[in-house]
């Protein structure tokens, strides 16, 4: 059997043109299209028996058709493969397109010609612009985000911050970025319990809930910290952790905390706090206990000669000496308008003797430091619990009956 061995695989390569997904056309050195190739017809302006021996001026918009025939001259005089990449409107929709230039000289033609193989890269280009407008997206979401955001790679060393982050820790992108977060924000006395949640995110937990940072200029601020592993199909790549600062709100729970078991005119504990503590040191039997009770002299005097303005002022001076004579354990307490008590955890008779004493030399002190329109003057009890006989209750009503005593004697 004779077979043409030329023809055959001419055959086989027109068949393999067709099938790739390329459009493959061959032109002249002037643009005239001298055979396309394809098996896409959908990329094409027309159909393939209409552009065949037409000029790509013919075919293309004239911006697109010089660049063509320009890149095909080019071919000829150097033979270099060019790229070129051009949009089309078809259908109604914008496409897009790469064109790889070569130029070549088949046997059985005449002279060079140019084969252009043509790819359509308009899903490719669709997908860039999404990607595009997510970055975009994203960036937006990051800049103006009203929480401080951190963008770190898998060691949790600084990729990225946003501007919130800046303004509410001071440090700038360029100064952290690449070094572990954790050397800047975590305050001293957190900092082990802080590594502690970092490896969990570096190993894939999600970290949330509320903590203690620190600013550049060392200030503490409150924070709700969000930290999360960003993951991919092939495992985790980075961290990201947000956040907010919460320091007006735990402000504001801090002092109805405070307010909570203190006197809001003097900052001395409240009578209920004053109470608990009693109930505290009954139970715990640390003995022995003291109870100084004081009641502030001639205040309603003070009040209808020279005003609750003047009386108060009487309150708050009471309760600075108060606070003044009294140790850290010691809890002094407003339990009433002009009352004041005292209780002061391991002293005895002769200790609680000598704290009244520095009391009422405290006082001669204020009275002579300050002008006031009369002397402040305080009437004081003290009474001890020293074993289980009696509770802490009867050692406050002694020391208030101690106190009653004292007044009626000025």
């Amino acid at each position: 059997m004779n077979i043409d061995i030329e023809k055959l695989n001419s055959k086989y390569l027109d068949t393999i043109l067709r099938a790739l997904p390329e459009i493959i056309i061959l032109m002249d050195s002037k643009g005239n299209y001298l055979n396309i190739l394809t098996s896409n017809s959908d990329d094409l302006v027309d159909q393939k028996k209409n552009l065949v021996g037409e000029n790509v001026r013919d075919i293309l918009p004239a911006a697109e058709a010089e660049k063509f025939i320009n890149i095909c001259r080019s071919n000829f005089k150097k033979g270099e493969v060019k790229k070129f990449e051009y949009s089309l409107l078809l259908d109604g929709r914008q496409k897009y397109f790469n064109a790889l230039f070569s130029a070549v000289e088949p046997e059985h033609i005449m002279g060079k010609v140019v084969v252009a193989s043509i790819r359509n890269i308009t899903k490719l280009k669709e997908t860039e612009q999404k990607l595009k407008e997510q970055k975009i997206y994203f960036e937006q979401l990051f800049n103006n985000s009203t929480e401080a955001i951190s963008l770190m790679d898998k060691n949790h060393c600084v990729i990225k911050v946003n501007k919130k982050f800046e303004e509410i820790f001071g440090y700038t992108e360029e100064e952290i970025k690449g070094y572990n977060l954790d050397d800047f924000l975590l305050p001293e006395e957190i900092e082990s319990t802080g590594r502690y949640y970092t490896e969990k995110i570096k190993k894939g937990e999600k970290v949330t809930g509320e903590t203690v940072r620190k600013s550049k200029d060392g200030k503490k601020i409150d924070v709700f910290l969000q930290g999360f592993p960003i993951n991919l199909s092939n495992g985790q790549i980075g961290i990201y952790a947000l956040y907010t600062d919460i320091s007006q709100r735990k402000k504001k729970e801090r002092e109805i905390r405070f307010l909570s078991f203190h006197d809001e005119m003097t900052g001395l504990y409240n009578r209920r706090y004053f109470k608990n503590e009693l109930e505290r040191l009954e139970s715990s039997r640390k003995l022995p206990v003291a109870v100084v009770i004081g009641d502030l002299d001639g205040l309603k005097k003070i009040n209808d000669a020279y005003g609750h303005k003047m009386g108060d002022k009487f309150i708050m001076s009471t309760a600075q000496i108060l606070k003044n004579t009294s140790r850290s354990e010691d809890v002094a307490a407003r339990i009433g308008g002009d009352e004041f008590a005292v209780i002061l955890p391991k002293t005895d008779a002769e200790s609680v003797h000598k704290y009244c004493q520095r009391i009422r030399e405290n006082i001669d002190k204020f009275n002579q430091q300050n002008d006031l329109p009369q002397e402040l003057s305080i009437s004081l009890g003290a009474s001890v619990l020293k074993n289980s006989s009696q509770s802490l209750d009867e050692i406050f009503n002694e020391a208030d009956q101690k106190m009653y005593i004292n007044k009626g004697r000025k």
